[in-house]
Formats: structure tokens, sequence, C-alpha cells
């Protein structure tokens, strides 16, 4: 074999080499990334919950894949010195920001696909990736105010399973899964102190079929909601901390709206009541019936804090409610004492509405 057949040899070996190289280098990189990034744990990402008494206090990957596309847009990426789940979740997804998913989501918020009714569409569907749908959509509450285009949200559930794929998202829930269990104890340790379940059917007079408080780290706010199927009502307390009374308030939502809405006619009577405090209030409040059931749930709030901690808790929480720009809320609470001292009269809240309908007739006079 002469020089140059050597040469040659060599040369071959060290390219196969440097290839060999590059293969072991991308697939350590890819690694350090995501762990087994090839191997995503896809098949099924449940929720992680625990039961105290009657109530469920979970996390649930649903709930975080509607944040995250609904909010990526407005992430921005942090220095992670002190890492939050927050931070973890903006860093991660931020690549993300304009993947279809994404892109359709802004387009659904401008139909009114917003608040409330992101949350009751998702928890309609199984676990994630499969998602798939348990029940007419028209049975959840959100259709009473808007009017989607179901082969729309039918659409974007399919970008939202291509979301979960690309983002890999099945990966990041299970590596952080020890991370959400330390949140979820550190959430419910308030909830262990006092049976909320019977505090909230004892109060309202009526009882629920089962409940769900969704610690969410990632969620914008706070919401409340419900889903009644022919066989049960489960109601839904969705919340970014687990302070107790915003918890309360939000499933409050599940007892009060459904009454409102019973008495809707005579609710918007009042109308008039909006005008003088709509710029004192968010702009998400736009109209005398959203403020009238915020007015009604926030006096409850204020209530409970009174009966648990005293009447000057109770009484701080109101002036703190009148600062944010709810004004009638102090004739509210004191109507609702009335409600509690006279149970055999009223035995459930229902009953007791006409004198919150009194209440804002004399407001509005």
């Amino acid at each position: 074999m002469n020089r140059y057949h050597v040469l040659k040899q060599f040369y071959f070996i060290r390219i196969w080499i440097v290839l060999c190289l590059c293969f072991i280098f991308v697939a350590c990189s890819d690694d350090s990334t995501i762990d087994n990034a090839n191997d995503d744990p896809i098949q099924t990402t449940a929720a992680i919950s625990k039961m105290i008494g009657r109530l469920e206090i979970c996390i649930d990957p649903r709930i975080e894949l509607i944040n995250v596309v609904e909010n990526v847009k407005s992430y921005k990426e942090k220095q992670l010195h002190e890492p939050t789940m927050q931070q973890e979740t903006s860093n991660y997804f931020l690549p993300y920001k304009n993947h279809p998913a994404v892109e359709m989501m802004q387009e659904l918020k401008m139909m009114g696909f917003t608040y409330t009714k992101p949350r009751w569409f998702i928890l309609g569907y199984t676990n994630l990736p499969e998602l798939m749908q348990l029940y007419p959509l028209k049975q959840t509450y959100f259709y009473n105010d808007w009017s989607p285009d179901e082969a729309k949200l039918a659409e974007f559930t399919q970008k939202l399973k291509d979301f979960y794929n690309d983002t890999k998202f099945g990966t990041f829930y299970h590596k952080h899964q020890t991370d959400y269990e330390r949140l979820l104890d550190v959430v419910s340790a308030d909830f262990e102190k006092r049976d909320y379940v019977k505090l909230l059917e004892d109060y309202f007079g009526e009882k629920k079929d089962k409940y769900v408080f969704i610690y969410s780290p990632t969620s914008p706010g706070g919401f409340g909601l419900w889903i009644e199927t022919e066989r049960k009502v489960t109601v839904y307390s969705i919340m970014f901390s687990g302070y107790v009374p915003l918890v309360l308030h939000e499933f409050g939502h599940s007892f009060v709206n459904p009454i409102t809405d019973g008495f809707r006619e005579e609710v918007d009577r009042y109308q008039n009541l909006f005008l003088p405090i709509q710029q004192d209030l968010p702009s998400y409040y736009d109209s005398w019936f959203i403020v009238a059931n915020e007015h009604i749930i926030r006096a409850f709030t204020a209530r409970v804090t009174a009966m648990l901690d005293g009447e000057d808790a109770g009484k701080r929480a109101l002036d703190n409610e009148v600062s944010n720009g709810f004004k009638y809320i102090i004739p509210i609470y004191e109507r609702l004492k009335e409600y509690e001292a006279n149970k055999d009269k009223y035995p459930d809240f229902h009953s007791f509405f006409p004198r919150i309908i009194e209440l804002f007739a004399e407001l509005s006079s």
C-alpha cells in the first residue's frame, strides 16, 4: 500500500471519528436541555392531587397548558438565581410564543374566549395529551354568555395537542413533579384546619357533588366555575395561591351565579347602579350583572372572615373591597347578617335572594 492510499484511509477515518463525535455531542446536548427528549412521557399527564375531607386539591396539567398557551406571549426570560415555577415555565416555553396554538388562542380571545371561558373549555376534556371531549360543550355554563364556533374550538383542541407534543410539555411537567408536589403540600396546609366544604354548604344551604381546588402557579388570576352533567355538579376554584378567603370567593361563584341567573330580569332592572362605579372597577368587570355577582360574593367572603377571625377582620375586608371600587358592599354585608340570623325563614340563599333584589331597588332609588 503506497503513501497516498495510507493518507486517504487516514483521512476517511478522521471524518468518521468527527461524525461520531458530532452525533454524541448532539445527543448529549439534547439530553441536557430536556431529559429523555426522545422518550417523552406523553401517554398520559394526569393531575397531582390529594384529598382533604371532601375537598380535592390538585395541580392540573390541563389548566397549566391553557395558561401557557394563553399567556406565553407576555412571558419574559428571567435569570434563575432563585427559580420559581413561574420563572421555570416562562423560560422553558418562551421560544414557543409563536406556535400555531398560541396564535389561534389570540384569535379566539378577540372573539370573546377570555377569562373563565378557556378554563371551562379545557376542563370539559380528558387528560393530556388525548384531550377527548367528555360531554357536549353546550352543557358548560359559559355558553349562556357566549356562542363560539364549535368547529374552531375543535381545531383549537388539535393545536393544543400539537403544542403539547412540540414543546414536550409532558417531559416538562414530569420533570417538575416533585416541585409540584411540594407546592401542593404548602397550599394544602390551611385547608386541614377547617372543613370549608361544610362551611360553604351550611352558609348557602345547598350541596354540590364534588369540590376541586386547582392550585395553578401559572394562573393569571382567580377563577370560579362549575360543570353540571346529568349525574352531578362539580365546582372548581382555580387560584395562583392557597389564600383561603380568595379560594372561598371562587367557590362562591358556583353558588351565587346560578341564583342570580334565575333572577336575571330582576337584577338587570337596576343597571343604573353600574354607571356611578364603573370607572373605579377593573375593565373586565364590564356589566352590572357581573358586578352584582362580585358584590354579593365579596360580601359573603367578608362575612366568613368576620365569622372566622372576628368582626374587626370582617370590617378590614370590607374596607379593602370599598377601596377596590365595590361601593355597594357594605349594605349587602349588613343584609347578609339578616340571612344568617333567620335560617328558619330562609333555609337557603335562593329563598333569601329577593331581599337582595329589594336592596338593589333601595340603592337605585
